[in-house]
């Protein structure tokens, strides 16, 4: 049973390999490999404290479960291809299809890599003698199947949970968490260099030997010094735990092979206001109302939601590690960009559009009522955290910033939000196929990037009018940038819904076609698979070097350490331009905000050339 599912998996891998996929497929590859090597030259490294160097390494290893983990769930629901559906009518147990489905799992680059990686623990096995090698050898492939069992039970037990709005709400957290580490991870900065030097705080490194991951790090520590019962209990404990999991997984498998979860009602009493008679009497108000219960009842929207508010929280705060509280502000600016990440409206929804094109002129009404129910659910939000954020921060000259960015950003991405996914829409499996596997309905990266670069773009007019104000000293100037943010924010929704539903009207039956005919579509193919489809694998290394690199010196070394200086906040961390005497910090931060300019320009630049060399469809 597990040599057919691998043989069918392999044939499958190698039937379906393109040039842009064999292109990404080496990228990864060589970054994985790259992060293993360094994994392996950690395991030969002697640090001065005896136990950093299983702390360090178990910590590494907690990263590579931590990836194993969250990587799937970021892209779109794991590895697809062998779905589980395909053999739901087969006599197969779903233990053995379970194994069978493991099995599978080492058959591709991600195993491979992480692999690579796991003979750290031989090497470091071999450190120690011939006892600490002999146990290193099962540890390491033990931890390797447990982390990829994990990944595919943690994968599986989100996609079922996605299912309600509180397992939205927790996957959310999870997401959130990781993403704001990663963003805000500077702030823990001196605590780590801190543990490098002093030792693991005992709470910090007794979770990373606990977790599974560390396991074998134990295992091989403990024969290291003779303690042959504890290294045979911790490889009885991999072998157990590898059982359990398998079982639960398989309990898994039955249910999301045996039964269909209907969408049940929301019970929000709530819902009740939805159905006022003038949103029942109005076109825009028949869509509104339909939007904001499908808010309620759509547990992928929802989870961006928390997913924005949870990374706004997180990212903000995190800095207060180092008494920074410049960053509570502007929580609620973090998350109204991150909650227009979800732009994917119409993808999403699948062919329901037939039925706003089979009505004369409704394209416009639809347009109009989907920004209001975003604006709906996110505006309040996004006010209760600009008030009270920005009064316990304490920081009084930033409310002609909160109050002017306030409206500019909402109303630009109101805007932004149909103009995307009227002219960016990204087929995905419609509504009633994808109960059993929610992340499927995920919103594509190049959209949420795209979202990520033009929704602050629109805020730029009522923030240089408060710049102005602020580096003038001109409290008038200052505040009248809160007219200017709700002046261009209603100019951006207006007039990029005008350009959103005037495109509905124009082109709504091709992108019905191309939601039905998916990614099989020739014009799928041609245009919409993304920013980068048709760029060379060298120009398309150099646009996702761009895109991802130009962040670091724009916000962090450039907006970040300008408002600091700006407001009077005196807190090095680690912000080059604060290191330096007072005449070279405005020069260092203005060409770390050209540099960062620069990169995004030119990442966007061979995006633009690459489009306009493609012929073009219209």
């Amino acid at each position: 049973m597990v040599g057919i599912l691998i043989r069918m998996k392999w044939s499958v891998l190698r039937h379906s390999m393109s040039s842009q996929r064999a292109s990404n497929l080496v990228s990864g590859i060589s970054l994985g490999l790259l992060v293993a090597v360094g994994t392996i030259w950690l395991a030969t490294r002697s640090f001065s404290l005896e136990s950093l160097s299983i702390d360090v390494l178990a910590a590494t290893f907690s990263l590579w479960l931590l990836g194993w983990i969250m990587g799937p769930i970021f892209f779109g629901g794991g590895d697809q291809t062998l779905r589980l559906e395909h053999f739901a009518l087969l006599p197969i147990s779903p233990r053995r299809l379970a194994l069978g489905l493991l099995g599978t799992a080492f058959v591709g680059p991600g195993a491979l890599v992480t692999l690579v990686a796991f003979t750290s623990l031989i090497v470091y096995g071999a450190r120690g003698g011939i006892g600490p090698l002999i146990v290193a050898i099962p540890a390491a492939f033990l931890q390797l199947v447990l982390i990829i069992l994990l990944s595919r039970l943690t994968t599986e037990v989100f996609n079922q949970a996605m299912s309600s709005q509180i397992g939205a709400a927790l996957g959310a957290l999870i997401s959130a968490t990781i993403m704001a580490l990663l963003g805000s991870g500077w702030a823990l900065v001196p605590t780590i260099s801190q543990a490098l030097t002093l030792g693991f705080p005992p709470l910090l490194s007794g979770a990373v030997r606990a977790l599974p991951s560390g396991w074998g790090l134990v295992a091989i520590d403990a024969a290291s010094r003779s303690n042959w019962l504890l290294s045979t209990a911790i490889i009885f404990c991999q072998v157990t735990l590898i059982g359990l999991l398998l079982m639960i997984w398989s309990a898994l498998l039955v249910r999301r092979t045996t039964t269909i979860k209907a969408a049940h009602p929301s019970k929000w009493r709530m819902g009740a206001v939805f159905q006022h008679h003038l949103l029942s009497t109005t076109p825009v108000g028949a869509v509104l109302g339909k939007e904001l219960v499908s808010w309620l009842r759509d547990p992928m929207r929802m989870y961006y939601f928390y997913f924005a508010l949870f990374y706004a929280l997180l990212f903000c705060f995190l800095p207060l590690a180092l008494g920074l509280t410049v960053f509570l502000p502007f929580v609620s600016a973090i998350f109204i960009v991150m909650a227009a990440m979800i732009t994917n409206f119409y993808g999403t929804d699948g062919s329901a559009l037939w039925l706003t094109l089979v009505v004369s002129h409704a394209e416009r009404y639809d347009v109009r009522g989907r920004q209001a129910a975003w604006v709906l659910v996110v505006a309040p939000t996004a006010m209760v955290l600009t008030i009270v954020c920005t009064a316990v921060s304490g920081q009084s000259w930033a409310w002609p910033w909160v109050l002017a960015l306030l409206p500019a950003l909402l109303g630009g991405a109101a805007g932004l939000l149909l103009l995307t996914s009227v002219f960016y829409l990204v087929p995905r499996t419609e509504p009633h196929l994808r109960k059993k596997d929610l992340l499927q309905a995920s919103s594509d990266m190049g959209q949420a990037v795209l979202m990520l670069v033009l929704v602050p773009i629109t805020a730029i007019p009522a923030a240089s009018v408060v710049l102005v104000g602020m580096t003038q000293n001109n409290a008038l100037l200052q505040w009248a940038g809160v007219g200017v943010g709700i002046a261009t924010g209603a100019l951006f929704s207006w007039l990029l819904g005008r350009i959103a539903y005037r495109r509905l009207e124009a082109r709504g039956s091709e992108l019905l076609h191309l939601m039905r005919s998916g990614s099989s579509s020739p014009s799928r193919r041609r245009g919409a698979n993304g920013l980068l489809s048709g760029l060379s694998p060298a120009k398309r290394q150099v646009v996702l070097l761009c895109l991802s690199a130009c962040w670091i010196p724009l916000i962090p070394q450039g907006i970040v350490p300008m408002v600091m200086k700006l407001s009077g906040t005196r807190v090095l961390s680690w912000f080059l331009a604060l290191y330096l005497p007072e005449p070279y910090q405005w020069p260092i931060i203005i060409i770390m905000i050209a540099v960062g300019l620069l990169l995004f320009c030119t990442g966007l630049f061979i995006i633009i050339q690459n489009k306009r060399a493609q012929p073009s469809n219209s």
